[in-house]
Protein backbone atom coordinates (compact mmCIF):
# COMPACT_ATOMS: atom_id res chain seq x y z
CA UNK A 1 0.00 0.00 0.00
CA UNK A 2 1.08 3.63 -0.45
CA UNK A 3 2.86 5.27 2.46
CA UNK A 4 0.38 7.48 4.34
CA UNK A 5 1.60 10.43 6.43
CA UNK A 6 -0.58 12.41 8.80
CA UNK A 7 -0.18 15.17 11.37
CA UNK A 8 -2.15 15.40 14.60
CA UNK A 9 -2.73 18.90 15.99
CA UNK A 10 -3.92 19.51 19.55
CA UNK A 11 -5.55 22.86 20.29
CA UNK A 12 -5.62 23.86 23.94
CA UNK A 13 -6.79 27.44 23.68
CA UNK A 14 -10.55 28.09 23.54
CA UNK A 15 -11.34 28.37 19.84
CA UNK A 16 -14.16 30.89 20.35
CA UNK A 17 -11.84 33.36 22.08
CA UNK A 18 -9.52 33.67 19.05
CA UNK A 19 -9.87 36.41 16.49
CA UNK A 20 -8.42 35.55 13.09
CA UNK A 21 -5.72 38.12 12.46
CA UNK A 22 -2.88 35.90 11.19
CA UNK A 23 -2.06 32.63 9.43
CA UNK A 24 -1.81 30.67 12.70
CA UNK A 25 -5.32 31.64 13.73
CA UNK A 26 -6.64 30.83 10.25
CA UNK A 27 -5.10 27.36 10.55
CA UNK A 28 -6.92 26.81 13.83
CA UNK A 29 -10.20 27.81 12.21
CA UNK A 30 -9.56 25.42 9.34
CA UNK A 31 -8.89 22.51 11.69
CA UNK A 32 -12.07 23.32 13.60
CA UNK A 33 -14.19 23.31 10.45
CA UNK A 34 -12.71 20.05 9.20
CA UNK A 35 -13.23 18.35 12.58
CA UNK A 36 -16.81 19.59 12.77
CA UNK A 37 -17.60 18.38 9.26
CA UNK A 38 -16.22 14.92 10.01
CA UNK A 39 -18.43 14.66 13.10
CA UNK A 40 -21.53 15.57 11.13
CA UNK A 41 -20.77 13.63 7.93
CA UNK A 42 -23.24 10.83 8.67
CA UNK A 43 -26.08 13.18 9.65
CA UNK A 44 -25.67 15.84 7.01
CA UNK A 45 -26.33 15.69 3.30
CA UNK A 46 -23.17 15.98 1.19
CA UNK A 47 -24.53 19.08 -0.49
CA UNK A 48 -24.50 20.92 2.86
CA UNK A 49 -20.86 20.17 3.61
CA UNK A 50 -18.44 23.02 3.68
CA UNK A 51 -16.17 23.75 0.72
CA UNK A 52 -13.24 22.26 2.64
CA UNK A 53 -15.02 18.94 3.15
CA UNK A 54 -16.01 18.72 -0.51
CA UNK A 55 -12.40 19.18 -1.58
CA UNK A 56 -11.25 16.54 0.90
CA UNK A 57 -13.71 14.12 -0.69
CA UNK A 58 -12.42 14.70 -4.22
CA UNK A 59 -8.78 14.52 -3.20
CA UNK A 60 -9.23 11.36 -1.13
CA UNK A 61 -8.84 8.88 -4.02
CA UNK A 62 -6.54 9.06 -7.07
CA UNK A 63 -9.34 8.15 -9.50
CA UNK A 64 -11.67 10.76 -8.01
CA UNK A 65 -8.88 13.35 -8.06
CA UNK A 66 -8.16 12.75 -11.76
CA UNK A 67 -11.85 12.76 -12.68
CA UNK A 68 -12.43 16.05 -10.86
CA UNK A 69 -9.27 17.81 -12.00
CA UNK A 70 -8.69 16.39 -15.50
CA UNK A 71 -11.96 14.78 -16.59
CA UNK A 72 -10.43 11.28 -16.64
CA UNK A 73 -12.62 8.28 -15.87
CA UNK A 74 -10.05 5.75 -14.69
CA UNK A 75 -6.45 5.61 -13.53
CA UNK A 76 -4.48 2.40 -13.49
CA UNK A 77 -3.26 1.82 -9.90
CA UNK A 78 0.51 1.46 -10.24
CA UNK A 79 1.82 0.71 -6.74
CA UNK A 80 5.02 2.34 -5.50
CA UNK A 81 8.15 0.41 -4.58
CA UNK A 82 8.34 -0.96 -1.02
CA UNK A 83 11.63 0.91 -0.79
CA UNK A 84 10.81 4.63 -0.36
CA UNK A 85 14.26 5.58 -1.66
CA UNK A 86 13.87 3.58 -4.89
CA UNK A 87 12.85 5.57 -7.94
CA UNK A 88 10.89 3.57 -10.54
CA UNK A 89 10.58 4.38 -14.23
CA UNK A 90 7.44 2.89 -15.81
CA UNK A 91 7.33 2.23 -19.57
CA UNK A 92 4.14 1.15 -21.35
CA UNK A 93 4.11 -0.92 -24.55
CA UNK A 94 1.03 -0.50 -26.77
CA UNK A 95 0.27 -3.41 -29.11
CA UNK A 96 -2.79 -4.20 -31.26
CA UNK A 97 -2.07 -7.93 -31.09
CA UNK A 98 0.21 -10.32 -29.22
CA UNK A 99 0.58 -13.52 -31.22
CA UNK A 100 3.94 -14.50 -32.68
CA UNK A 101 4.49 -11.74 -35.23
CA UNK A 102 7.65 -9.77 -35.83
CA UNK A 103 6.39 -6.51 -34.32
CA UNK A 104 5.50 -8.25 -31.05
CA UNK A 105 8.93 -9.90 -30.92
CA UNK A 106 10.59 -6.52 -31.37
CA UNK A 107 8.43 -5.06 -28.59
CA UNK A 108 9.27 -7.91 -26.20
CA UNK A 109 12.99 -7.53 -26.85
CA UNK A 110 12.78 -3.77 -26.29
CA UNK A 111 11.00 -4.50 -23.00
CA UNK A 112 13.72 -6.98 -21.97
CA UNK A 113 16.45 -4.37 -22.49
CA UNK A 114 14.48 -1.68 -20.65
CA UNK A 115 13.78 -4.03 -17.74
CA UNK A 116 17.48 -4.86 -17.52
CA UNK A 117 18.12 -1.09 -17.40
CA UNK A 118 15.95 -0.82 -14.28
CA UNK A 119 12.52 -0.01 -15.72
CA UNK A 120 9.17 -1.56 -14.89
CA UNK A 121 7.59 -2.53 -18.23
CA UNK A 122 3.84 -2.81 -18.82
CA UNK A 123 1.98 -4.37 -21.75
CA UNK A 124 -1.27 -2.83 -23.05
CA UNK A 125 -3.29 -4.83 -25.61
CA UNK A 126 -5.68 -2.54 -27.47
CA UNK A 127 -8.83 -4.19 -28.80
CA UNK A 128 -7.83 -7.74 -27.80
CA UNK A 129 -8.81 -9.96 -24.89
CA UNK A 130 -5.84 -12.32 -24.85
CA UNK A 131 -2.06 -12.13 -25.15
CA UNK A 132 0.20 -14.95 -26.28
CA UNK A 133 3.65 -14.30 -24.84
CA UNK A 134 6.59 -16.56 -25.85
CA UNK A 135 8.01 -18.63 -23.02
CA UNK A 136 11.35 -16.82 -23.04
CA UNK A 137 9.50 -13.60 -22.11
CA UNK A 138 7.40 -15.10 -19.33
CA UNK A 139 7.34 -12.81 -16.30
CA UNK A 140 8.76 -9.92 -18.32
CA UNK A 141 5.90 -7.46 -17.80
CA UNK A 142 4.91 -6.05 -14.42
CA UNK A 143 1.31 -5.75 -15.64
CA UNK A 144 -0.71 -6.83 -18.69
CA UNK A 145 -3.80 -4.73 -19.41
CA UNK A 146 -6.53 -5.32 -21.99
CA UNK A 147 -8.28 -2.23 -23.33
CA UNK A 148 -11.66 -3.00 -24.88
CA UNK A 149 -13.83 -0.52 -26.76
CA UNK A 150 -16.34 -1.38 -29.49
CA UNK A 151 -15.65 2.01 -31.08
CA UNK A 152 -12.17 0.78 -32.04
CA UNK A 153 -13.75 -1.46 -34.68
CA UNK A 154 -15.20 1.53 -36.50
CA UNK A 155 -11.71 2.18 -37.84
CA UNK A 156 -12.24 -0.67 -40.31
CA UNK A 157 -15.24 1.07 -41.90
CA UNK A 158 -14.22 3.63 -44.51
CA UNK A 159 -17.40 5.59 -43.84
CA UNK A 160 -16.05 6.39 -40.36
CA UNK A 161 -13.04 8.26 -41.74
CA UNK A 162 -13.32 11.99 -41.45
CA UNK A 163 -10.65 12.23 -44.14
CA UNK A 164 -7.20 10.88 -44.73
CA UNK A 165 -3.59 11.93 -44.45
CA UNK A 166 -1.13 11.21 -47.26
CA UNK A 167 -3.72 8.86 -48.72
CA UNK A 168 -4.07 6.84 -45.52
CA UNK A 169 -7.27 6.81 -43.47
CA UNK A 170 -7.16 8.55 -40.08
CA UNK A 171 -9.25 6.83 -37.37
CA UNK A 172 -12.04 8.75 -35.68
CA UNK A 173 -12.06 6.78 -32.41
CA UNK A 174 -11.09 9.87 -30.42
CA UNK A 175 -14.43 11.48 -31.30
CA UNK A 176 -16.67 8.82 -29.76
CA UNK A 177 -14.50 6.24 -28.01
CA UNK A 178 -13.38 5.71 -24.42
CA UNK A 179 -10.71 8.37 -24.71
CA UNK A 180 -10.72 9.49 -21.06
CA UNK A 181 -10.35 5.89 -19.88
CA UNK A 182 -7.42 5.31 -22.25
CA UNK A 183 -5.61 8.46 -21.12
CA UNK A 184 -6.20 7.61 -17.46
CA UNK A 185 -4.94 4.07 -18.05
CA UNK A 186 -1.63 5.36 -19.43
CA UNK A 187 -1.14 8.39 -17.15
CA UNK A 188 0.91 6.48 -14.52
CA UNK A 189 3.55 5.71 -17.18
CA UNK A 190 6.73 7.74 -17.43
CA UNK A 191 6.95 6.80 -21.12
CA UNK A 192 4.88 4.88 -23.67
CA UNK A 193 5.95 3.24 -26.94
CA UNK A 194 3.20 2.80 -29.52
CA UNK A 195 3.75 -0.31 -31.65
CA UNK A 196 1.31 0.33 -34.50
CA UNK A 197 -1.90 1.14 -32.60
CA UNK A 198 -3.18 3.92 -34.92
CA UNK A 199 -6.23 4.80 -32.80
CA UNK A 200 -3.98 5.70 -29.85
CA UNK A 201 -2.08 8.24 -31.93
CA UNK A 202 -4.97 10.54 -31.08
CA UNK A 203 -4.26 10.54 -27.32
CA UNK A 204 -0.51 11.13 -27.45
CA UNK A 205 -0.90 14.93 -27.22
CA UNK A 206 -2.84 14.89 -23.90
CA UNK A 207 -0.47 12.24 -22.51
CA UNK A 208 2.47 14.44 -23.41
CA UNK A 209 0.80 17.39 -21.64
CA UNK A 210 0.65 15.26 -18.48
CA UNK A 211 4.41 14.70 -18.70
CA UNK A 212 4.43 11.24 -20.29
CA UNK A 213 7.23 10.72 -22.83
CA UNK A 214 5.64 9.50 -26.09
CA UNK A 215 7.38 7.34 -28.69
CA UNK A 216 6.35 5.33 -31.73
CA UNK A 217 8.07 2.23 -33.10
CA UNK A 218 8.00 2.09 -36.92
CA UNK A 219 8.75 -1.03 -38.94
CA UNK A 220 7.58 -0.91 -42.56
CA UNK A 221 5.47 0.86 -45.15
CA UNK A 222 2.56 -1.35 -46.23
CA UNK A 223 1.18 -1.41 -49.75
CA UNK A 224 -2.36 -1.48 -51.04
CA UNK A 225 -3.44 -3.86 -53.80
CA UNK A 226 -2.46 -1.23 -56.37
CA UNK A 227 0.94 -0.61 -54.77
CA UNK A 228 0.02 2.60 -52.94
CA UNK A 229 2.15 3.16 -49.80
CA UNK A 230 -0.07 3.06 -46.71
CA UNK A 231 0.05 1.98 -43.10
CA UNK A 232 1.43 2.92 -39.71
CA UNK A 233 4.17 5.36 -40.86
CA UNK A 234 1.64 7.58 -42.64
CA UNK A 235 -0.76 7.46 -39.70
CA UNK A 236 2.11 8.46 -37.40
CA UNK A 237 2.99 11.44 -39.60
CA UNK A 238 -0.50 12.89 -39.02
CA UNK A 239 0.28 13.06 -35.27
CA UNK A 240 4.06 13.56 -35.39
CA UNK A 241 3.75 16.75 -33.33
CA UNK A 242 2.45 14.72 -30.37
CA UNK A 243 5.44 12.36 -30.20
CA UNK A 244 8.80 12.90 -28.56
CA UNK A 245 10.49 10.46 -30.91
CA UNK A 246 10.18 7.71 -33.51
CA UNK A 247 12.18 4.48 -33.23
CA UNK A 248 13.03 3.34 -36.79
CA UNK A 249 14.38 -0.10 -37.62
CA UNK A 250 16.02 0.98 -40.89
CA UNK A 251 17.80 3.88 -42.56
CA UNK A 252 15.21 3.60 -45.33
CA UNK A 253 12.38 4.49 -42.94
CA UNK A 254 14.40 7.35 -41.45
CA UNK A 255 15.01 8.78 -44.92
CA UNK A 256 11.31 8.51 -45.75
CA UNK A 257 10.31 10.29 -42.55
CA UNK A 258 12.85 13.03 -43.16
CA UNK A 259 11.43 13.49 -46.64
CA UNK A 260 7.94 13.84 -45.15
CA UNK A 261 9.04 16.54 -42.73
CA UNK A 262 9.73 14.72 -39.45
CA UNK A 263 12.48 16.62 -37.56
CA UNK A 264 15.84 14.86 -37.61
CA UNK A 265 16.16 15.03 -33.81
CA UNK A 266 13.01 12.95 -33.38
CA UNK A 267 14.31 10.01 -35.44
CA UNK A 268 16.11 7.25 -33.51
CA UNK A 269 17.81 4.46 -35.42
CA UNK A 270 17.21 1.13 -33.65
CA UNK A 271 18.20 -1.74 -35.96
CA UNK A 272 16.68 -5.17 -35.39
CA UNK A 273 18.53 -8.16 -33.99
CA UNK A 274 17.53 -11.82 -33.74
CA UNK A 275 14.32 -12.13 -31.72
CA UNK A 276 15.80 -14.79 -29.44
CA UNK A 277 19.23 -15.85 -28.23
CA UNK A 278 20.80 -19.25 -28.88
CA UNK A 279 23.34 -20.93 -26.63
CA UNK A 280 26.82 -20.36 -28.14
CA UNK A 281 27.66 -24.06 -27.73
CA UNK A 282 24.57 -24.98 -29.75
CA UNK A 283 25.49 -22.50 -32.47
CA UNK A 284 29.00 -23.96 -32.61
CA UNK A 285 27.58 -27.47 -33.00
CA UNK A 286 25.20 -26.35 -35.78
CA UNK A 287 27.99 -24.61 -37.68
CA UNK A 288 30.25 -27.65 -37.35
CA UNK A 289 27.52 -29.91 -38.73
CA UNK A 290 26.99 -27.58 -41.71
CA UNK A 291 30.60 -27.85 -42.76
CA UNK A 292 30.35 -31.67 -42.83
CA UNK A 293 27.25 -31.93 -45.03
CA UNK A 294 28.01 -34.08 -48.10
CA UNK A 295 28.01 -32.44 -51.52
CA UNK A 296 25.59 -35.01 -52.93
CA UNK A 297 22.94 -34.22 -50.31
CA UNK A 298 19.92 -32.31 -51.70
CA UNK A 299 19.99 -28.57 -51.04
CA UNK A 300 17.70 -27.86 -48.10
CA UNK A 301 15.46 -24.83 -48.77
CA UNK A 302 13.13 -23.29 -46.18
CA UNK A 303 10.25 -20.85 -46.27
CA UNK A 304 9.01 -19.71 -42.86
CA UNK A 305 6.40 -17.03 -42.24
CA UNK A 306 2.81 -16.01 -42.86
CA UNK A 307 0.91 -17.37 -45.84
CA UNK A 308 -0.35 -14.17 -47.49
CA UNK A 309 0.12 -11.87 -50.45
CA UNK A 310 2.67 -9.62 -48.72
CA UNK A 311 5.05 -12.55 -48.37
CA UNK A 312 4.81 -13.39 -52.09
CA UNK A 313 3.08 -16.73 -51.61
CA UNK A 314 2.28 -17.02 -55.32
CA UNK A 315 5.96 -16.51 -56.14
CA UNK A 316 6.94 -19.16 -53.60
CA UNK A 317 4.64 -21.72 -55.21
CA UNK A 318 6.08 -20.77 -58.59
CA UNK A 319 9.65 -21.39 -57.37
CA UNK A 320 8.69 -24.75 -55.82
CA UNK A 321 6.92 -25.94 -58.94
CA UNK A 322 9.73 -24.82 -61.29
CA UNK A 323 12.51 -26.47 -59.23
CA UNK A 324 10.53 -29.69 -58.96
CA UNK A 325 9.69 -29.70 -62.68
CA UNK A 326 13.38 -29.30 -63.57
CA UNK A 327 14.34 -32.08 -61.09
CA UNK A 328 16.71 -29.86 -59.09
CA UNK A 329 18.19 -31.75 -56.10
CA UNK A 330 16.25 -29.64 -53.58
CA UNK A 331 14.42 -30.66 -50.41
CA UNK A 332 11.70 -28.16 -49.49
CA UNK A 333 10.23 -27.25 -46.11
CA UNK A 334 7.37 -24.71 -45.78
CA UNK A 335 6.54 -23.53 -42.23
CA UNK A 336 3.74 -21.16 -41.24
CA UNK A 337 0.00 -20.57 -41.40
CA UNK A 338 -2.67 -18.55 -43.18
CA UNK A 339 -3.32 -15.41 -41.10
CA UNK A 340 -5.27 -13.12 -43.43
CA UNK A 341 -7.30 -15.81 -45.20
CA UNK A 342 -5.88 -15.27 -48.70
CA UNK A 343 -3.69 -18.38 -49.02
CA UNK A 344 -6.34 -20.93 -50.01
CA UNK A 345 -5.55 -21.09 -53.74
CA UNK A 346 -1.84 -21.71 -53.05
CA UNK A 347 -2.03 -24.35 -50.33
CA UNK A 348 -2.21 -27.28 -52.76
CA UNK A 349 1.10 -26.28 -54.36
CA UNK A 350 2.81 -26.32 -50.93
CA UNK A 351 0.95 -29.20 -49.29
CA UNK A 352 3.66 -31.90 -49.67
CA UNK A 353 6.15 -29.67 -47.84
CA UNK A 354 3.98 -28.10 -45.13
CA UNK A 355 5.03 -28.06 -41.48
CA UNK A 356 3.12 -26.61 -38.50
CA UNK A 357 3.68 -23.05 -37.36
CA UNK A 358 6.87 -22.72 -35.30
CA UNK A 359 6.39 -20.60 -32.17
CA UNK A 360 9.14 -21.49 -29.70
CA UNK A 361 12.87 -20.72 -29.99
CA UNK A 362 13.67 -24.44 -30.08
CA UNK A 363 11.26 -25.02 -32.97
CA UNK A 364 12.62 -22.06 -34.93
CA UNK A 365 16.20 -23.12 -34.28
CA UNK A 366 15.46 -26.64 -35.51
CA UNK A 367 14.18 -25.31 -38.85
CA UNK A 368 17.00 -22.78 -39.34
CA UNK A 369 19.62 -25.39 -38.43
CA UNK A 370 18.11 -27.87 -40.90
CA UNK A 371 18.04 -25.42 -43.83
CA UNK A 372 20.90 -24.40 -46.10
CA UNK A 373 18.91 -21.53 -47.63
CA UNK A 374 15.84 -19.55 -46.59
CA UNK A 375 13.75 -17.86 -49.31
CA UNK A 376 11.69 -14.66 -48.89
CA UNK A 377 9.97 -13.68 -52.17
CA UNK A 378 8.08 -10.82 -50.43
CA UNK A 379 6.31 -7.91 -52.11
CA UNK A 380 7.04 -5.56 -49.22
CA UNK A 381 8.87 -5.88 -45.89
CA UNK A 382 10.54 -3.91 -43.14
CA UNK A 383 13.58 -5.69 -41.70
CA UNK A 384 12.60 -9.39 -41.48
CA UNK A 385 13.66 -10.91 -38.17
CA UNK A 386 13.89 -14.32 -39.81
CA UNK A 387 16.92 -13.19 -41.83
CA UNK A 388 18.73 -12.30 -38.61
CA UNK A 389 17.58 -15.44 -36.78
CA UNK A 390 18.54 -17.77 -39.63
CA UNK A 391 21.78 -15.92 -40.34
CA UNK A 392 23.19 -16.28 -36.82
CA UNK A 393 22.89 -20.07 -37.34
CA UNK A 394 24.60 -20.01 -40.74
CA UNK A 395 21.44 -20.32 -42.86
CA UNK A 396 21.78 -17.88 -45.75
CA UNK A 397 18.84 -15.87 -47.12
CA UNK A 398 17.62 -15.40 -50.68
CA UNK A 399 15.15 -12.49 -50.72
CA UNK A 400 13.63 -9.77 -52.86
CA UNK A 401 15.13 -6.30 -52.32
CA UNK A 402 12.02 -4.84 -50.68
CA UNK A 403 11.88 -2.65 -47.58
CA UNK A 404 15.27 -2.51 -45.89
CA UNK A 405 16.35 -6.04 -46.84
CA UNK A 406 19.42 -4.68 -48.64
CA UNK A 407 20.54 -3.01 -45.40
CA UNK A 408 21.03 -6.39 -43.71
CA UNK A 409 21.94 -8.74 -46.59
CA UNK A 410 25.32 -8.22 -48.20
CA UNK A 411 24.68 -9.55 -51.68
CA UNK A 412 27.01 -12.41 -52.51
CA UNK A 413 28.56 -12.37 -49.02
CA UNK A 414 25.84 -13.16 -46.45
CA UNK A 415 22.99 -13.95 -48.86
CA UNK A 416 21.40 -12.83 -52.13
CA UNK A 417 18.84 -10.17 -53.09
CA UNK A 418 16.64 -10.24 -56.19
CA UNK A 419 15.33 -7.15 -57.98
CA UNK A 420 11.66 -6.88 -56.92
CA UNK A 421 10.68 -4.48 -59.72
CA UNK A 422 10.75 -7.25 -62.34
CA UNK A 423 7.75 -9.29 -63.44
CA UNK A 424 6.79 -12.17 -61.17
CA UNK A 425 7.88 -14.75 -63.76
CA UNK A 426 11.34 -13.17 -63.97
CA UNK A 427 11.62 -13.09 -60.16
CA UNK A 428 10.69 -16.77 -59.93
CA UNK A 429 13.29 -17.63 -62.58
CA UNK A 430 16.02 -15.65 -60.76
CA UNK A 431 15.25 -17.45 -57.48
CA UNK A 432 15.60 -20.78 -59.24
CA UNK A 433 18.91 -19.74 -60.85
CA UNK A 434 20.45 -18.79 -57.50
CA UNK A 435 19.22 -22.00 -55.86
CA UNK A 436 20.69 -23.98 -58.74
CA UNK A 437 24.07 -22.26 -58.36
CA UNK A 438 24.16 -22.95 -54.61
CA UNK A 439 23.23 -26.58 -55.17
CA UNK A 440 26.06 -26.98 -57.66
CA UNK A 441 28.75 -25.15 -55.64
CA UNK A 442 28.74 -26.46 -52.06
CA UNK A 443 32.06 -24.82 -51.23
CA UNK A 444 30.51 -21.41 -51.93
CA UNK A 445 27.52 -22.42 -49.77
CA UNK A 446 29.80 -23.34 -46.85
CA UNK A 447 31.72 -20.07 -47.09
CA UNK A 448 28.52 -18.02 -47.21
CA UNK A 449 27.26 -19.85 -44.11
CA UNK A 450 30.38 -18.85 -42.15
CA UNK A 451 30.14 -15.22 -43.29
CA UNK A 452 26.43 -15.04 -42.44
CA UNK A 453 27.05 -16.48 -38.96
CA UNK A 454 29.80 -13.96 -38.22
CA UNK A 455 27.83 -11.01 -39.62
CA UNK A 456 24.45 -11.62 -37.96
CA UNK A 457 25.92 -12.91 -34.72
CA UNK A 458 27.24 -9.41 -34.00
CA UNK A 459 23.74 -7.85 -33.87
CA UNK A 460 22.52 -6.99 -30.35
CA UNK A 461 19.31 -5.46 -28.97
CA UNK A 462 21.21 -3.81 -26.12
CA UNK A 463 23.58 -2.16 -28.57
CA UNK A 464 20.71 -1.12 -30.86
CA UNK A 465 18.68 0.49 -28.06
CA UNK A 466 21.57 2.45 -26.55
CA UNK A 467 20.64 5.75 -28.31
CA UNK A 468 17.05 5.39 -27.05
CA UNK A 469 18.09 4.60 -23.47
CA UNK A 470 20.25 7.70 -23.45
CA UNK A 471 17.12 9.81 -24.02
CA UNK A 472 15.32 8.50 -20.93
CA UNK A 473 16.03 9.81 -17.41
CA UNK A 474 16.32 6.28 -16.03
CA UNK A 475 17.13 5.85 -12.32
CA UNK A 476 20.18 3.72 -13.16
CA UNK A 477 21.37 6.32 -15.66
CA UNK A 478 20.92 9.10 -13.09
CA UNK A 479 23.08 7.18 -10.63
CA UNK A 480 25.80 6.82 -13.27
CA UNK A 481 25.58 10.53 -14.06
CA UNK A 482 25.84 11.47 -10.39
CA UNK A 483 28.94 9.30 -9.97
CA UNK A 484 30.45 10.94 -13.02
CA UNK A 485 29.79 14.39 -11.56
CA UNK A 486 31.28 13.39 -8.20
Amino acid sequence: MPNIAYLQIKITAPYEALAMHNAYEMLLALVHNVRTDFRNIQATDAAEHTYIQQQRYWFSRPDAFCEKMYGLKHVLPIMPSPDPDEEIYHVGFLLPISEFGGVEKVAFNYASVLKAAGCHVHLFLVGRNRALIPSQFEGLFSTVTFFQDTALNSYKDASEFGGDYLGCGVPQWNKHGKVEQAIGMLMPMNAVINFQVPTFNTIMAPLRKFGVKTFTSQHLVDQSWIGQPIGSPHQFIAYEHAYDGALCISHQLMAEFKGLGVPQQKLIYVPNAASYAVNPKKIHAIMAERQKRPADQPLRVLYIGRFDRQKGLDRLVGVIERTQASHMPIEWRVVGKDVLGDAGQYIDGMRPYLHPLATTPNELTEHFAWADVMVLPSRFEGVPLTILEAGQLGCISLATDVGAVEEIIKHGETGFVIDSTQDDDVIVRRFCQVLGALSDDREMLRQLAIQAHEHYGAFSWTKSLRPFLDLLPLPAQKAVDQRAIA
